[in-house]
Formats: structure tokens, sequence, C-alpha cells
């Protein structure tokens, strides 16, 4: 008998403890929520499309201020390009700006690529 009560026992504080870590996690999943929409911005469209492929890092950098994310990677043939991302909203939803540059720090590619939620 002493021996169920223990099982019973040990089972609820199992439950309890799971339900903390879930508590836990859904909190932390707003948090993360509310923070990347903080990030989120309503970027000047006029601005934007100055945003070209032939123009420089520092001339990106004063129509749109610092990137969202940056990411530099190196390829055999493509060496030290870097990637600028910004985010935004409009009418039609959240989207990224995504702008890849070449080793000399123009820009390539220039993509506006709607969020999906």
């Amino acid at each position: 008998m002493i021996a169920k009560s223990y099982s019973s026992l040990a089972a609820f504080m199992l439950c309890c403890g799971l339900l903390a870590v879930a508590d836990g996690a859904r909190c932390a999943n707003n948090s993360a929520t509310n923070s990347a929409q903080s990030e989120i911005a309503t970027i000047n469209p006029h601005r934007l499309a100055k945003v070209v492929p032939g123009i420089s890092k520092a001339q990106v950098k004063s129509l749109l201020g610092t990137p969202w994310r940056t990411v530099q990677y190196n390829d055999e043939e493509n060496l030290e390009d870097e990637i600028w991302e910004y985010r935004g909203r409009d009418a039609a939803g959240d989207y990224r700006i995504h702008i890849e540059f070449d080793h000399h720090d123009v820009v390539r590619i220039v993509q506006k690529v709607p969020e999906n939620t």
C-alpha cells in the first residue's frame, strides 16, 4: 500500500514538473515572439527602391540603417561574400529584405521575401 502511494506521488510530481517545463517554454516562446515583433520595422518604400545591384554597402546602410542580420560566407569561387537582411512590415504583412554583396562590397542581389507565419 505504501509503495502504491509513493508511485502515485511520483507520478503526480512528474506531471507537475512537465507542466512547469511546458509553461516555461510557452513563456520563452512568447518572449521570443514579442522581441521578434519589436524588431520588425516599417521600411520606407522610396528608400528601398534605391537599393539596387551596383550600389555599395555604405549606400545601403545610409538608406536602410543597420541590418537585422548579417551572414558572411566563403565559397570556392566567391571569397568573403556577405548577406544583409532587414525585416519589415507593410499592408501585405511581414517580409525580409535579402541583400547579397560580392567580395568588393557591391550589391549583387536584392530580394523582398514574404514571411509566412
